[in-house]
């Protein structure tokens, strides 16, 4: 009998890597499902992935490195799967949604965090909420977070947590998270810590390998742990839970994506840069960064207060009257005067070179701040 050649692949290594990993998952399926490989089971497989809550627009680089590592492996799918897969996927995704999930504010958190309740399955919502907020993590890091990756640390009381695959790490380098001890007056290490302990007890007690159980283990009608991970889709149902216990309205738009929503709108809003927020987020780039630093709610209420610019026959007081304006008016006003003044926040813009804003050009500018007197040197400003 004639030995069979070994198959020489033309992929790029990393592509190979990739691609193997998706043929992979789609073999186990196959395996727990008793099913062989085909056409029609790769439509199946297409077909529970959407069942499982993916979106379409997610789902489609699985078919497609399946079907590229088949052809480099000499084992083609037909055409017409192709075609079947990919219109299907086409199809699911003109009928999805694109709106974003709500987020979760600090006062959410911590009042749902304070909050005392039974039982180890409201447990693991609190964790689960914990860790995903304070380390941004999507719902898959979530879901593959396992039970060793999670450490604390005696000497520093630091909490770590490993990250050793992502979306944007797809070579496995891994990223260190760090989780706060506490916030406030709520002790995290303390449920953080209780939680992995009665996990640990029921591996010992199983007599299960600590190193392939994932931290979020299902929990049965008892209460107890059973040797199973809890499923992507039950963890996207947390932060649904969350908001339907707080009362918070539109409790469905609180999807999986809340809590990495949660954690980078936070973020912006607390002061974090382009730069801090991407490398914190994992994000390959800033642009998904300067989205939420450009729509922060102090820059939104910036944007309000342009909006109330009043024409100076109306409601604005002529500059010998201004001085006796209270200062919150002036906070909450950004008057254009029509003799030539502009008040935003106590500090008052002279326009010397005219007494008008439309279509003019200005020569020089004057600046008064707490009685100092500041002048620019020529400065020319048209305005449309």
């Amino acid at each position: 009998m004639e030995d069979k050649k070994p198959i020489l692949s033309t992929l790029p290594i990393k592509s190979a890597a990739r691609y193997a990993k998706q043929m992979a998952n789609y073999k186990k399926w196959l395996a727990s499902n008793h099913l062989e490989y085909g056409d029609e089971s790769l439509q199946k497989y297409v077909s529970y992935l959407r069942e499982k809550g993916l979106k379409a627009s997610s789902i489609t680089s699985m078919p497609s490195s399946i079907l590229r590592y088949a052809e480099d492996r000499g084992q083609p799918f037909s055409n017409a799967t192709r075609s079947t897969v990919f219109g299907y996927l086409k199809q699911e995704g003109k009928t999805e949604t694109t709106k974003q999930s709500n987020t979760l504010n600090e006062d959410n958190i911590t009042r749902f965090l304070r909050t005392p309740l039974d039982g180890m399955a409201n447990m693991q919502i609190k964790v689960a909420l914990i860790i995903a907020f304070y380390s941004a993590m999507r719902i898959g890091e979530l879901h593959e977070v396992m039970f060793k990756d999670i450490a604390f640390h005696e000497a520093t009381k630091e909490i770590t947590v490993e990250i050793t695959h992502s979306k944007t790490d797809q070579a496995g380098k891994g990223f260190t998270c760090y989780i706060p001890e506490s916030v406030g007056d709520i002790d995290l290490h303390t449920m953080l810590l209780g939680y992995c302990v009665s996990l640990e007890k029921f591996i010992l007690l199983k007599r299960l390998d600590p190193c392939s159980m994932h931290l979020f283990t299902r929990i049965g009608d008892d209460g107890g742990f059973i040797n199973s991970p809890v499923g992507e889709k039950k963890l996207s149902s947390f932060p649904k839970l969350i908001a339907q216990y707080l009362g918070l309205p539109n409790a469905s738009r609180y999807t999986g994506h809340c809590f990495r929503r949660s954690s980078a709108t936070n973020l912006a809003e607390n002061g974090a840069t382009d730069q801090q927020m991407t490398k914190f987020c994992r994000w390959s780039s800033s642009k998904m960064a300067a989205y939420y630093t450009s729509n922060t709610t102090a820059l939104r209420k910036q944007g309000s207060a342009l909006l109330l610019k009043k024409t100076a026959d109306s409601t604005t007081p002529r500059a010998e009257e201004s001085n006796n304006q209270s200062n919150n008016d002036i906070n909450n006003l950004l008057a254009k005067c029509s003799h030539g003044l502009m008040i935003v926040d106590n500090v008052m813009i002279s326009l010397m070179a005219t007494n008008s804003f439309t279509n003019c050009t200005i020569n020089k500018i004057e600046i008064h701040i707490d009685g100092g007197k500041y002048q620019t040197s020529n400065t020319l400003v048209q305005s449309q």
